[in-house]
């Protein structure tokens, strides 16, 4: 949805409220251009300092949201999971959380082909050859949380 918006509104500042705790998927939230991301358990306080922010055409990211993306180890030649789409890091956050090929498939509305494409697309991005070397790329923070 980031990507479209961003295609038909290139100008327009978003402001991502979101309830992921994820530090992989935040980075690649952020690293697609939104103008403000806060975790909705922050206060109502950190929302208005937000609108507030990207009112004044300045950046805005949580202390929360902030303290979550420091978490993720930051090593020379370590992949990046802002390379992948949105849509791909969904696929992998729910396969990672236990749902099958099959079952993203029923819940997205897509074919079991197209979820299994994207799903080997994304691990190609992350350089990631099977399933094992997925799930140990998620514990070490690269996706899971």
């Amino acid at each position: 949805m980031l990507d479209a918006v961003r295609r038909l509104q290139p100008d327009l500042p978003v402001l991502v409220l979101t309830m992921l705790a994820n530090p992989g998927l935040l980075l690649a939230i952020h690293d697609r251009g939104v103008a403000g991301l806060v975790s909705k358990s922050d206060g109502l306080d950190e929302i208005r300092m937000a609108l507030l922010a990207l009112a004044a055409d300045e950046k805005y990211v949580s202390a929360k949201v902030r303290s979550l993306l420091n978490a993720l180890p930051r090593q020379p030649g370590s992949t990046n999971t802002a390379q992948l789409t949105a849509l791909e890091a969904e696929i992998l956050r729910l396969f990672i959380e236990g749902m099958t090929v099959s079952e993203i498939a029923a819940q997205r509305q897509r074919s079991v082909k197209t979820i299994s494409h994207q799903k080997i697309s994304a691990m190609n991005k992350l350089g990631l050859k099977n399933d094992p070397e997925l799930y140990a790329f998620a514990n070490k923070g690269g996706l899971a949380g």
